[in-house]
């Protein structure tokens, strides 16, 4: 069983912040308090490849990570305990293979994710 090149991507969460580090970057967070969506972008591109990415957002920023990334589970478990996460809008985007952003938005800032997130796989990581 080969591991993912994207598990060297690190993500993690203390009670302040949640961090992602990409190996050629220095580490990103975003604060709990400022922490106003959550949305999961799928891709066509799996399952050879990564086809999920995860965004993490306040009025300020994005940070993205793979869904294979270290700490993922765990940082899961965290996301669900936030009151508006939808876990049956989760398992519907974790099914789907297609290009697309499933937001999360946690107040009414959905307009934020039409104006600000450009999907990630049309990105480079690194």
């Amino acid at each position: 069983m080969s591991v993912s090149s994207y598990a060297s991507v690190k993500v993690w969460f203390d009670k302040d912040c949640v961090w992602v580090h990409w190996p050629s970057k220095a580490p990103e967070s975003i604060q709990w308090t400022s922490l106003v969506g959550v949305a999961v972008e799928t891709t066509d591109q799996g399952p050879l490849v990564e086809d999920v990415y995860w965004h993490i957002a306040s009025k300020e920023k994005v940070i993205t990570y793979p869904s294979k990334a270290t700490g993922v589970g765990d940082l899961l478990k965290r996301l669900q305990e936030l009151p508006t996460f939808n876990n049956e809008r989760l398992i519907e985007a974790m099914s789907c293979a297609e290009n697309q952003i499933w937001p999360f938005p946690l107040a009414i800032h959905i307009s934020f994710y039409k104006h600000q997130l450009q999907p990630f796989s049309s990105k480079t990581a690194g």
